[in-house]
């Protein structure tokens, strides 16, 4: 998850940088405000996974952990979804979120209800496909890019869900097929998080 309008050591961090870059004319001065956001979300998104991977390890799914977050990432990137306010919130909310699903992976491994999860992943899917993008506040998309995000955000959806559907049938083992699952639902309810907020810029 991420964050907005909050001082703290990855928006300094971000800020200095961004300083730096514009000195030696790598960026433009016009770009400083989207260099500092971008570099905040790739800070935040480092610290992020680095934790979810140590909570994967701990629980013996660090290949799974891997998994669940290449194809989180990949299509959070373009379908963004609910930030949180400070940052500490970002952390404790991740936290949250990966031993939730730790959990259920226990719960649905544990009783084999495939079903369920196979449920979920259909309507998350869906929703993903009819939502495609939130166009945050901090990133204020125009037209275009907006419609190139929905139709990224869409693509990746499809690519997964295509994978988990060809994995399932050479036989993959479940556990395999239920992290990149988690990753569908997680951005689905990210997404719809984001319009219930009204964390969004209306076209």
């Amino acid at each position: 998850m991420e964050r907005i309008n909050r001082r703290s050591f990855t928006e300094m961090f971000a800020n200095r940088l961004t300083k730096e870059m514009i000195k030696t004319d790598v960026i433009g001065e016009e770009k400083k405000e989207y260099m500092i956001y971008a570099l905040e979300l790739l800070f935040e998104n480092v610290i992020s996974s680095l934790i979810i991977l140590v909570l994967g390890g701990i629980a013996g799914c660090l290949i799974e952990t891997g998994l669940f977050l290449i194809c989180f990432l990949a299509l959070r990137k373009y379908s963004g979804g609910f930030h949180c306010e400070r940052e500490i919130s970002c952390y404790f909310l991740t936290i949250l979120s990966y031993v939730g699903i730790l959990i259920t992976y226990t719960f649905i491994n544990k009783n084999e209800s495939w079903i369920i999860i196979t449920i979920l992943v259909a309507i998350s899917f869906i929703m993903i496909l009819a939502i495609g993008t939130v166009n945050h506040p901090n990133l204020r998309l125009d037209e275009d890019e907006l419609c190139a995000s929905r139709n990224r955000a869409r693509l990746i959806a499809i690519l997964i869900c295509l994978s988990l559907i060809i994995a399932e049938k050479v036989g993959i083992h479940c556990r395999f097929l239920l992290f990149p699952g988690f990753s569908i639902i997680l951005c689905a309810i990210s997404l719809m998080l984001a319009k219930i907020t009204k964390q969004e810029v209306k076209s």
